[in-house]
């Protein structure tokens, strides 16, 4: 749902905009999307479960 809280380690890093069936366009803090791949973790949106996929042409 567009506008839902993205958390992790406890702490808000973002917001879901937009949603098509079970993938979903978020704003994140970029700095929480390194240290989930550093630690291999998953955000979380309501009970969901949440794995950011970078594009090819993002670069960090």
């Amino acid at each position: 749902m567009p506008g839902t809280p993205i958390t992790f380690d406890e702490r808000t890093v973002g917001e879901i905009r937009s949603v098509a069936g079970d993938l979903a366009m978020a704003l994140l803090k970029i700095a929480s999307v390194k240290d989930s791949n550093a630690r291999e973790e998953t955000f979380t949106a309501n009970e969901s479960s949440i794995i950011p996929i970078q594009p090819n042409w993002m670069k960090f």
